[in-house]
C-alpha cells in the first residue's frame, strides 16, 4: 500500500486508489481501523487513520488466513 493521494476521501476512491473490496473497506470500519465521517449523505474515510494503518503496516485479515 501507498500513501493516499488525497487526506480524505470516499469510499470508492479509496477502493480504487488501493486495489481493495468495498467489502474489505466496511470490515475495515467495523473493526475500528478505518475512522470515517458523513458529509450529507457521503461517508468519507479520514485520511489520518489511512495514514495510520499504512504506518502500522496495512491490514491482515487473520480471519481469512
Amino acid at each position: 500500500m501507498t500513501e493516499p493521494k488525497r487526506p480524505n476521501q470516499r469510499i470508492n476512491s479509496f477502493c480504487e486508489e488501493f486495489q481493495v473490496s468495498r467489502a474489505l473497506v466496511h470490515k475495515m470500519i467495523r473493526q475500528g481501523r478505518l475512522k470515517v465521517f458523513k458529509v450529507a449523505t457521503a461517508t468519507i474515510i479520514d485520511g489520518q487513520s489511512v495514514h495510520d494503518l499504512l504506518k502500522d503496516g496495512g491490514y491482515f485479515d487473520s480471519e481469512a488466513a
